[in-house]
C-alpha cells in the first residue's frame, strides 16, 4: 500500500517508486505490486466510492504499508488516517517504511547496486516523520470526508484527538 499526499510531485513520486520497483525485482526475482489509490479508485465515479470508503481494507491486506513523505504528507488527513489503519489493526511498525520524497540523497541511495530497500539509509523512521503531528492541522481536500474522518477520531471530543495523536506519535 502506498500512502501519498496526492499534490504531492507526481515525477518525484514516479522516479522513487520505479528505483525501488527495480532494486526490489533485483533482490527477488519478480516485480513488486503496489496498491496506490490514484490508480486503483476513480472517485468520479460514484460506483469506486465503495472501494475509496473501504480503504483500510486495502491497508490491512499489504504486507508493507509506504509513505511517500514529504512536508505535505502529515498535513493530510487520509494520509494519517491509513497510518492509524496499520497502527489500529495490529500495531507492527514493522511493515511501515517511509521513504522521502524531499531529499535528493533518498533516490540517489535507491540507485546504488548494494543498496538495500529494507536497510538504506534514507529510509526515515514513522517516529521521525511525524514527531510534531497535530491531527488539528491535518485536512482532507474533500470536506465530507474530512467530517466523517474527524468524527470517528472525535469520537470522544477532545480526549479523542489526544488519543489519536498518541497513537500517531
Amino acid at each position: 500500500f502506498i500512502s501519498h499526499a496526492h499534490k504531492d510531485n507526481h515525477e518525484a513520486k514516479f522516479r522513487v517508486l520505479s528505483e525501488l520497483a527495480e532494486r526490489f525485482e533485483e533482490q527477488h526475482g519478480r516485480q513488486p505490486t503496489f496498491w496506490l489509490d490514484t490508480v486503483c479508485i476513480d472517485r468520479r465515479n460514484p460506483s469506486e466510492q465503495l472501494k475509496f470508503q473501504l480503504t483500510s481494507v486495502f491497508v490491512m491486506a499489504c504486507d508493507k504499508f509506504l509513505i511517500l513523505f514529504s512536508g505535505n504528507w502529515c498535513t493530510r488527513l487520509w494520509c494519517i488516517w491509513e497510518l492509524n489503519t496499520v497502527f489500529a489493526m495490529d500495531g507492527d511498525v514493522r511493515r511501515i517504511r517511509v521513504l522521502s520524497l524531499n531529499k535528493p540523497q533518498a533516490t540517489a541511495a535507491l540507485t546504488r547496486t548494494n543498496s538495500n530497500p529494507e536497510t538504506v539509509t534514507d529510509w526515515v523512521t514513522p517516529e521521525e516523520a511525524l514527531r510534531d503531528f497535530d491531527v488539528k492541522d491535518a485536512k482532507c481536500w474533500s470536506k465530507a470526508d474530512d467530517r466523517k474522518i474527524r468524527t470517528i477520531i472525535g469520537a470522544n471530543g477532545r480526549s479523542g484527538q489526544r488519543r489519536f495523536n498518541a497513537i500517531i506519535h
